[in-house]
């Protein structure tokens, strides 16, 4: 399916969007992972999109919501 917008004004509505912070989010996926022995990821990898956790072994990239909130029972 094509874009709707031309490459100029798509490039400038994402230039738009700022995030509105997940620090707390992504501290409470840490603790689940690190809860359940999920081993393996790393922060702040510099790869295309910006994931927020990465496992290199795995070639595994996860991109986490900040909007949502994580419950776990």
């Amino acid at each position: 399916m094509p874009d709707i917008f031309t490459k100029r004004k798509r490039s400038a509505l994402m230039a738009a969007v700022r995030s509105r912070g997940n620090r707390s989010t992504e501290l409470k996926f840490i603790a689940f992972m690190r809860a359940h022995g999920i081993t393996g990821w790393r922060r702040n990898s510099k790869l295309t999109g910006r994931p927020d956790f990465v496992f290199p072994a795995l070639k595994l990239a996860v991109f986490h919501d900040g909007s949502t909130s994580l419950h776990v029972n």
